[in-house]
């Protein structure tokens, strides 16, 4: 079991997602690999970096089912680049960000892809 995952694994993934490099299937696949490597993932405090890193590898592993699109990349990025000491801050806009998507809105504009059209 590991309980860390390399913040900059992450952002080059999101790198290569953004420029083209990875697709959204692709990027999943790469995503689901990582996290079922890391077996039983364990659940950080909110202050903990650790969390961070763990809560992307989450969302970038069900981003089809989640609606998580390249529109997202800044946030997770910013998320991502969260310096010590403040995480929970970080946590604070991480989930202010998703409760302003409006995933029913999402949902008909990734639904055109077919990556999660078929999910």
């Amino acid at each position: 079991m590991s309980d860390f995952i390399d913040r900059n694994l992450l952002l080059d993934l999101l790198d290569k997602w953004e420029t083209g490099s990875l697709c959204e299937a692709q990027l999943h696949l790469e995503a689901e690999s990582l996290w079922d490597a890391g077996g039983e993932w364990p659940t950080h405090p909110k202050h903990d970096p650790r969390s961070i890193a763990i809560e992307v590898l989450s969302n970038l592993d069900s981003m089809n089912v989640g609606f998580i699109g390249r529109e997202d990349i800044p946030a997770i990025r910013t998320f991502l680049r969260t310096p010590a000491g403040a995480e929970t801050d970080a946590w604070n806009a991480w989930e202010s960000y998703w409760a302003k998507v409006d995933f029913g809105e999402r949902e008909k504009s990734l639904g055109a892809n077919g990556y999660y059209r078929d999910t």
